[in-house]
C-alpha cells in the first residue's frame, strides 16, 4: 500500500508543482516572479545584491491546520488533492485553499468506494488536460577563488566553484474524459445512460544527489567609471559540470474507466477492470547535465544569456514492474498487485532550458525582465520598482502555459537596514487550475556600507 501511495503521489505531484514560484523573495515575486529562469551567471551577479532575504511562510499556518488531511491510514479525512496542493504552494498565505474540494472522489477512488451516483462529486472539475514538467536542482558550495580578487571590483577574479544538491524532477499528461467533466461542472444532476468514461495520466519522477564542479569568473571591463555605485561592472562567465547519483526512478501509467448502466449509474458489474496501475521504478541510476552562462553589468544596466541541463540524462538500471489493478470501485476492495517482468534499462532526458534576462537600474526605479523556454514551454516574467524614501511600489507579469498571471507588492523600510516586503500574486497551484491569490512576506536586511 506505500508503494501504491508514492505512485499517487507522483501523479498527483506532478499535475500541480511546477509552473509556480517556490522562491520566498517577496520584492521578487512583486515584479512578477524576476529570478525563477536566470542563468548561472547572472545568479552570479545577484548573489553581489546588496542585501539578504528572510522568507516568512505565513501559508505553513494553512498547511498545518489542514495536517488531518495529510494521513493515508485514516480513510475518513485523507485528501490526495488538498495534500498535493499544500504541497505545492507551501510558503505563502493563498485564498481559499482548498475551498474547491475533490468532495472525496480521489479519496473514494483508492479506497474502491466510489459512489455509484456520479453527481454526488458535482463540484469538482479538473482541467480536461495537463502537460506538466519541472526540475528542481538548487546547488550549495563555495567558489574558491584562484586568480585575482572578487573584492576588487575593478580586477579580474577566476575561481573553481564545488558544490552539491538535490536533483528532483517530474513530469505528467493527464487527460479526463470530457463527458465526465460535463457531468462534474452542470448546475444540476446529469445522467448519460450506457456510457464510458476514461481518466488517463502518465507521469515519472526522480530523485538524485547532484555533485557539481564548475567555473566561476569576472573580467573587469576597461574604460568603466571607478565609482562605488557600480561595484558589479564586469563581464560574469559560468559553467557547471553535474554528476548525477540517481537514487529512485517511479512511473505510473494510470487507467480509470467509468462504465454507467441504462439508469446512469455506474454499472456493479464492469466487463473491463475499471482501474488499473503498470509502475516501473528503479533505485539505481547515473547521469549528468551541463550548465554555460554569461552576463554582464554596465553601470545601471545588466544582461544575462544561458542554457542549463544541456545534455542531461540519467540512465537507470536494475529495473522493476509491478501492477495494482482493482476489480471494482464501489465494494471496498483492495489494490491487488503483481510483479511484471522486469523491463530494460532506460534513459530519462529532460528538456534544456534557454533564458536570457535584462534589467535597468538608477537608484529610484528598477525594471527587469526574463525569456526563457525549456519546462513548460516558453515563459515570461517582467516588473517594475518605484522607490519614493521609505516606501517602494512594484508591478508585474509572468506568462506560463499560455496564461498571464500579475503580480503587486509593497516594501517598507522599518530601520535604516532592514524592510519588510509584501507581495500579491495570482497562482494556479491546484488541480482545477482555478485562479487564486496568494500572499508572499520577506524581510529584507541590507549590507552594511562602509
Amino acid at each position: 500500500m506505500r508503494r501504491l501511495l508514492l505512485v499517487v503521489t507522483v501523479h498527483w505531484l506532478a499535475l500541480v508543482a511546477f509552473g509556480q514560484s517556490f522562491t520566498g523573495d517577496a520584492r521578487r515575486i512583486g515584479m512578477g516572479g524576476v529570478g525563477d529562469s536566470e542563468n548561472i551567471a547572472s545568479r552570479m551577479i545577484e548573489a553581489q545584491q546588496p542585501y539578504r532575504t528572510f522568507a516568512i511562510p505565513l501559508g505553513l499556518i494553512q498547511v498545518i491546520q489542514n495536517r488531518h488531511y495529510f494521513d493515508p491510514g485514516d480513510r475518513a479525512t485523507f485528501d490526495p488533492v488538498r495534500l498535493l496542493e499544500d504541497l505545492a504552494n507551501p510558503l505563502h498565505l493563498t485564498a481559499n485553499r482548498g475551498k474547491v474540494n475533490d468532495l472525496g472522489f480521489v479519496r473514494d477512488l483508492v479506497n474502491a468506494g466510489l459512489n455509484r451516483d456520479l453527481n454526488t462529486y458535482r463540484g469538482f472539475a479538473p482541467a480536461g488536460q495537463i502537460e506538466a514538467e519541472g526540475l528542481a536542482s538548487p546547488r550549495f558550495g563555495p567558489t574558491i577563488t584562484v586568480k585575482g580578487s572578487r573584492d576588487n571590483h575593478d580586477e579580474s577574479y577566476h575561481g573553481v566553484y564545488v558544490g552539491v544538491g538535490p536533483y528532483l524532477s517530474l513530469r505528467t499528461n493527464f487527460t479526463i474524459d470530457e463527458q465526465l467533466r460535463q457531468i462534474w461542472s452542470a448546475t444540476t444532476n446529469t445522467y448519460l445512460p450506457n456510457r464510458t468514461f476514461v481518466l488517463n495520466d502518465e507521469s515519472s519522477g526522480q530523485a538524485a544527489l547532484g555533485a557539481t564542479v564548475g567555473y566561476r569568473g569576472r573580467i573587469a571591463l576597461a574604460g568603466l567609471p571607478s565609482d562605488p555605485q557600480f561595484n558589479r561592472n564586469g563581464l560574469y562567465v559560468a559553467a557547471n559540470y553535474h554528476y548525477l547519483h540517481g537514487f529512485r526512478y517511479d512511473a505510473a501509467d494510470i487507467d480509470v474507466r467509468f462504465d454507467t448502466d441504462s439508469q446512469g449509474l455506474l454499472t456493479l458489474r464492469p466487463t473491463t477492470v475499471p482501474l488499473t496501475i503498470d509502475h516501473p521504478y528503479s533505485s539505481s541510476g547515473k547521469g549528468f547535465a551541463i550548465d554555460l552562462g554569461i552576463a554582464t553589468v554596465v553601470n545601471n544596466w545588466q544582461f544575462g544569456f544561458g542554457g542549463e541541463g544541456i545534455a542531461n540524462r540519467i540512465e537507470w538500471d536494475e529495473m522493476r514492474r509491478e501492477s495494482f489493478t482493482l476489480r471494482s470501485l464501489q465494494d471496498g476492495g483492495s489494490f491487488v498487485e503483481a510483479d511484471l517482468a522486469n523491463p530494460a534499462p532506460i534513459k530519462v532526458e529532460l528538456p534544456v532550458t534557454y533564458s536570457g534576462n535584462a534589467g535597468y537600474d538608477n537608484g529610484t526605479w528598477a525594471a527587469l525582465g526574463e525569456l526563457s523556454h525549456g519546462f513548460q514551454g516558453t515563459k515570461f516574467h517582467g516588473g517594475v520598482e518605484r522607490r519614493f524614501g521609505p516606501i517602494q511600489l512594484r508591478g508585474g507579469t509572468r506568462y506560463a502555459k499560455e496564461r498571464w498571471h500579475p503580480a503587486g507588492g509593497v516594501g517598507l523600510r522599518l530601520t535604516r537596514r532592514l524592510f519588510i516586503d509584501l507581495a500579491a500574486f495570482d497562482t494556479t497551484a491546484n488541480i482545477e487550475r482555478e485562479r487564486r491569490i496568494s500572499m508572499a512576506v520577506s524581510l529584507r536586511l541590507n549590507r552594511p556600507t562602509n
